[in-house]
């Protein structure tokens, strides 16, 4: 008997099923296919097949939403290699039907993720820039302590972090995400493994990633479950505030973002709705203010943003190491800085970060490694945006203008907002040619099958989709946050530009400075830029100064 082992990239699907939704909604248990979770800790499928089997129809439970989503697949015996792809529920044939009910139903749904085959996949490859499916930490002393990784069912706190002979070490426990006790009975680093009972004092990197394994016996059978901690100093930051504490304003100065230092600013003199900080290693964050000159009113609770909510079961009592050395320098966890966790999914943790009245992203070279659970604080640009999704017109103009128009891969613009000829060239290419640019849908609308088709790694969505008046305030929200979900879904940032939006052309030129580091293009943003303030008079740049400090203290 052929079978067929899928390995789902995200925690959202629970169940398969050989055929069609309907068929699948009625279904018994026995009909179903279940998961376990594999040693990278993802949620692993096997799926009968038969010899000739190329093509046929997979629908997959979302556990958050009790509905069925279509999928195809595409298998290649002779070559090893399968691609997973997505329908489009917004569609009629693929709407998500109920799960239970066999009846197609419109509604609300999340694109998820495709599973991956041997060897190669023609659908999205999302291996290089996999989350881990939980995250949490907690503050050490003058340590601060992070981790990602596993499936979601457990959490790790720290309790100590000493340094003997110039090594550091961590002790770190497992809890059950839910409450209760886990059953890790040994965990794995560099080629080296420490048995214990959830509680294990291990070697780690001192400002660095340290990838673990950790055996757990909580399943049918024994697991490796992979994760990635982090334990840097504190420090870092211009004012001594965390990166996730603001989310109500832009940040006056350079918060702490844990493991990355600050180096500066990026001086933006005439927009209100941007802040840039520089940090070490070419790394940026960027805030954007989504509130300002909208109908939304910002009712979202300050505690709820920071950190979720605080779980009983990650706290931990210090535990010595079972070597101590008296030139041994240790730092005890606070009383503050138990181990965070929250019910919500890893999914709806990253799509609430878009929904926060100031979004911060932080844009990172492809060769930089950040602090594992950093991406549960802020969004992730990974350079480099070479297969870009671009929905506003706005946008599409300067990355023609910075000469960048060669890293879209799909647009979301009307026929008559495209001025560069390049693009409408790469528009009429056929299918597969190098260089062809495709339709893929609208800025309120976006088509799936496409962007998945693509592999595109990063969306710049029209400012369009935020409300403009209060009578449509909830709708258009809702339309902003199914695209942030589609977004999470799909590993794709997805980045508001707000250009349009800017009152003054000397504002609107602070978005060369932000299009500039995103697509490796500063020297040319700062020429359109200087070209732009060059150009302006001295009277209208102090009008422009004196009504952005005037907006500044209406708000205040």
């Amino acid at each position: 008997n052929r079978k067929l082992r899928i390995a789902l990239n995200g925690t959202s699907y629970t169940q398969l099923f050989r055929g069609s939704q309907a068929d699948a909604a009625k279904s018994d248990s026995a009909a179903r296919i279940g998961y376990s979770v594999n040693q990278s800790g993802k949620y692993e499928f096997v799926i009968p097949v038969t010899e000739k089997d190329g093509i046929f129809s997979l629908a997959a439970l979302s556990k958050n939403r009790n509905a069925w989503y279509a999928r195809t697949i595409t298998l290649d015996q002779s070559n090893m290699t399968i691609s997973c792809e997505a329908m489009d529920w917004q569609s009629d044939p693929y709407k998500p039907v109920p799960d239970g009910t066999g009846k197609q139903q419109g509604g609300s749904g999340s694109q998820g993720g495709s599973g991956s085959g041997k060897n190669t996949s023609s659908g999205r490859k999302t291996a290089e820039s996999a989350k881990g499916a939980t995250s949490g930490g907690n503050a050490v002393g003058k340590y601060r302590f992070s981790y990602s990784g596993g499936s979601g069912r457990a959490v790790i706190s720290c309790s100590k972090v000493e340094i003997v002979n110039g090594q550091a070490y961590a002790t770190i426990t497992f809890s059950r995400a839910n409450g209760g006790t886990s059953s890790y009975t040994a965990v794995r680093v560099g080629g080296r493994t420490y048995n214990g009972s959830n509680t294990f004092t291990i070697p780690v990197n001192l400002n660095g990633n340290t990838a673990i394994s950790a055996l757990t016996s909580a399943m049918s059978a024994e697991h490796w479950i992979d994760y990635t901690l982090y334990i840097g100093e504190s420090g870092g930051g211009e004012t001594g505030t965390s990166v996730k504490d603001s989310t109500k304003a832009l940040d006056e100065k350079a918060p702490e973002i844990a493991g990355i230092k600050s180096t500066g600013e990026t001086k933006i003199t005439y927009s209100d709705k941007l802040k840039v900080f520089n940090y070490e290693n070419d790394i940026y964050l960027i805030e954007v203010n989504l509130l300002t000159d909208t109908a939304r009113t910002d009712t979202s609770d300050e505690a709820e943003q920071t950190d979720e909510s605080t779980s009983e079961s990650g706290k931990t009592k210090s535990t010595d190491s079972s070597e101590k050395s008296a030139d041994a320098e240790t730092d005890n966890v606070e009383e503050s800085g138990s181990s965070t966790s929250s019910a919500a999914s890893p999914e709806e943790k990253e799509e609430k970060l878009y929904t926060n009245p100031i979004v911060k992203y932080l844009v990172v070279p492809e060769s930089q490694e950040i602090p594992a659970g950093l991406e549960k604080d802020v969004i992730i640009i990974r350079q480099p945006a070479d297969k870009t999704f671009v929905t506003s017109p706005e946008a599409l103009k300067i990355l023609s203008e910075l000469g960048k128009t060669e890293d879209i891969k799909a647009l979301g613009v009307e026929d008559n907002d495209i001025e560069d000829g390049s693009v409408r060239s790469a528009l009429e290419k056929e299918d597969g040619e190098d260089g062809k640019i495709y339709q893929a849908g609208t800025y309120d609308k976006w088509d799936l099958k496409t962007l998945i088709k693509q592999e595109t790694n990063f969306a710049i969505e029209s400012s369009k989709i935020l409300p403009k008046e209060e009578k449509t305030v909830d709708e258009d929200m809702k339309s902003f946050e199914k695209l942030a979900s589609q977004a999470v879904q799909m590993n794709m940032a997805m980045f508001v530009d707000r250009s349009a939006d800017e009152k003054n052309d000397l504002a609107k030129a602070e978005w060369y400075k932000v299009y500039g580091i995103i697509f490796d293009a500063q020297d040319q943003a700062e020429d359109l830029y200087k070209k732009v303030t060059d150009s302006a008079s001295e009277q209208e740049k102090k009008e422009a100064v004196e009504a952005l400090t005037a907006e500044k203290s209406v708000k205040k």
